[in-house]
């Protein structure tokens, strides 16, 4: 199985040319919103994984996504099949842009991977809204 690297999330990703990858809006692990309920216009989601050396060039895998979260239903979203690149040092890129996510709590929401239909890893994230100390600090938030 490959080896996650890291998840990032952003307001988009797009792919480029040349293994160049462009994000824009990158979002920590904690998302602050005005006020819940709300839907975040896009979510946009990367996840890189690394072939073992036991996975030769051309070698598949199915990668999908379950999204949990407080007060809504899992979003799934349907496998993509991912194929191990010619190397040097390859790594595989997952990527997944979400219109209209939804957030109707404020708490934690979790992204889980599956590769070829079995979890590999959890990714966990906060929404909500910032503490009245920070508002003051954030664009767009009133204080």
């Amino acid at each position: 199985m490959p080896e996650y690297i890291d998840t990032l999330i952003a307001d988009a990703i797009r792919p480029e040319a040349n293994n160049k990858i462009t994000v824009l809006g990158l979002l920590g692990d904690a998302l602050f919103v005005p006020a819940v309920p709300t839907a975040l216009a896009t979510l946009a989601i990367i996840q890189r994984w690394r072939p073992t050396p036991r996975e030769a060039p051309g070698t598949n895998f199915a990668f999908s996504f379950e999204i949990h979260g407080p007060g809504f239903v899992p979003i799934v979203v349907a496998a993509q099949t991912l194929t191990v690149p010619v190397g040097p040092r390859p790594n595989m890129n997952f990527v997944v842009q979400i219109q209209g996510f939804p957030v109707p709590q404020e708490g934690d929401y979790e992204i889980r991977t599956l590769i070829d239909g079995v979890p590999q890893h959890t990714y966990q994230f906060f929404i909500g809204v910032p503490p009245q100390n920070q508002r003051d600090r954030l664009l767009g938030f009133r204080p």
